[in-house]
């Protein structure tokens, strides 16, 4: 569940700012199931490394 489906907004610059803090948290904090429960940020080197690529 994304962050605008439980969010109102009262306007443009609220919405800017929660979503961005929800998109940090989603990406630099939260364990993802299919990274072995590491977090995104954690597991991004590693995409970027072409030898990594099966």
């Amino acid at each position: 569940m994304s962050c605008s489906n439980r969010e109102w907004f009262r306007s443009r610059a609220e919405a800017k700012a929660l979503i961005e803090r929800w998109r940090q948290f989603y990406n630099e904090q939260r364990p993802h199931s299919v990274h072995s429960y590491k977090t995104r940020a954690s597991v991004r080197p590693t995409w970027q490394e072409p030898d990594t690529i099966p």
